[in-house]
C-alpha cells in the first residue's frame, strides 16, 4: 500500500486501496505482518474494517481473498482457505504456481489484462482488423519471472499459446536484479491462424533502466505498447510522400491506457468473472502456460 495510499484518487496501483474505491465490493479484512503497514491503513481507510497481523481460519469470512504474500506463502494460504471456504474466489500476486487442477476460481495477476484500452487491442487481433502478423519483438528488465512473464502473457492474451516445437532459442542471460531470476534473451516461434509469427524478447539491464515494451508489426499496421502498457501507438501504411512506389509506416493514433487507474479496472473485471459476465483468461490455465515456457527457457541457461 505505500505506493499510493498518500496520492490522489486517480491512481490506484495497490489492491487495499482499488478495493477501498470500489463501488463493486467493501473490505472487510486487512490482513499485514507490517504493524506500520496497518496502522497506515486505519488512518487512510477507518476502523470498518478487520485489522490482523496474521491470518487466520478465525477472522470473518469472505467472498474474494487477495493473496500478495510470497508464492510459498499464497500457495499454503489458497489451499487452506479452499478447505474450509470451497467457493471463495482468489486474486493472486504473480508468479503463482503451477496447479494440476486449472481452477477457475481465481485471477492471477497480470493486471493489464483488465485494461480497457489493451482488451480492445486485443479484440481487434481477434477481429484481424490489423490483418495477418509478421513479428513481434519486445524488451524488458528485472527478470524473467518479474517483469518477463507480463510480457509473455500479453503475448500468450493476444495470439494463444501454441509454440511451434523445437523453435526456443536462447541468445543470452544476465542478473540485472534477484541473482535466482536471470533476464534472458530469447526467441521462439508461434502459430497463429495459420501463420508462424517470429518473436523475439530481449532483456536489457534493469541497473540502467526499467522498460516493458511490446512491438508487433502486421501486414498493414504497427501496434507499439511502451512504458509499461501506458502508451499505446498505432501506425498504419501509407504511400511515401517521397519516394515513389514505397510505402511506410505512418503513426496514425497514440492513447493513454491509464495505467495509474490499473486497480479500478481490476475490481471490475473481478466482479465481472466472479458474476459470468466476462471469460477469465487469467486462471491457472494461463499462469501453468507462462510457467512451462520460462521453465524451459531456465532449464537451457545453466
Amino acid at each position: 500500500m505505500l505506493y499510493d495510499y498518500n496520492r490522489n484518487d486517480n491512481i490506484c496501483l495497490t489492491h487495499v486501496k482499488s478495493f477501498f474505491l470500489s463501488p463493486y465490493f467493501q473490505i472487510v479484512n486487512c490482513i499485514d505482518k507490517s504493524t506500520k503497514k496497518i496502522s497506515l491503513a486505519k488512518e487512510k481507510y477507518g476502523c470498518k474494517i478487520n485489522y490482523f497481523n496474521l491470518f487466520t481460519k478465525d477472522i470473518p469470512k469472505t467472498d474474494i481473498y487477495v493473496l500478495c504474500a510470497s508464492t510459498k506463502v499464497n500457495r499454503k494460504l489458497f489451499f487452506e482457505i479452499l478447505s474450509y471456504s470451497k467457493k471463495a474466489f482468489f486474486l493472486i500476486e504473480k508468479p503463482a504456481w503451477k496447479n494440476k487442477i486449472d481452477s477457475q476460481n481465481c485471477f492471477i495477476n497480470y493486471f493489464r489484462k483488465a485494461i480497457p484500452r489493451i482488451k480492445k487491442i486485443k479484440n481487434q487481433f481477434d477481429l484481424g482488423v490489423f490483418g495477418s502478423i509478421q513479428s513481434i519483438n519486445c524488451y524488458y528488465t528485472k527478470g524473467l519471472k518479474n517483469n518477463g512473464s507480463h510480457i509473455i502473457d500479453l503475448i500468450f492474451y493476444f495470439f494463444g499459446y501454441d509454440i511451434k516445437k523445437n523453435s526456443i532459442k536462447i541468445l543470452d542471460s544476465f542478473n540485472d536484479f534477484d541473482s535466482s531470476d536471470k533476464t534472458v534473451s530469447f526467441s521462439f516461434k508461434l502459430n497463429h491462424k495459420e501463420n508462424l509469427i517470429p518473436v523475439n524478447l530481449t532483456g536489457l539491464n534493469e541497473k540502467m533502466f526499467s522498460i516493458i515494451e511490446l512491438d508487433i508489426i502486421t501486414q498493414s499496421h504497427r501496434i507499439k505498447i511502451s512504458e509499461f502498457g501506458e502508451i499505446i501507438e498505432i501506425y498504419s501504411v501509407v504511400d511515401d510522400p517521397l519516394y515513389p512506389n514505397y510505402k511506410i509506416l505512418k503513426k496514425r493514433k497514440t492513447q493513454k491506457s491509464k495505467i495509474s487507474k490499473s486497480g479500478i479496472f481490476l475490481t471490475k473485471e473481478l466482479y465481472k468473472i466472479i458474476n459470468s459476465k466476462t471469460l477469465n483468461y487469467s486462471s491457472f490455465q494461463n499462469e501453468n502456460k507462462i510457467q512451462d515456457l520460462i521453465n524451459m527457457i531456465n532449464s537451457r541457461t545453466k
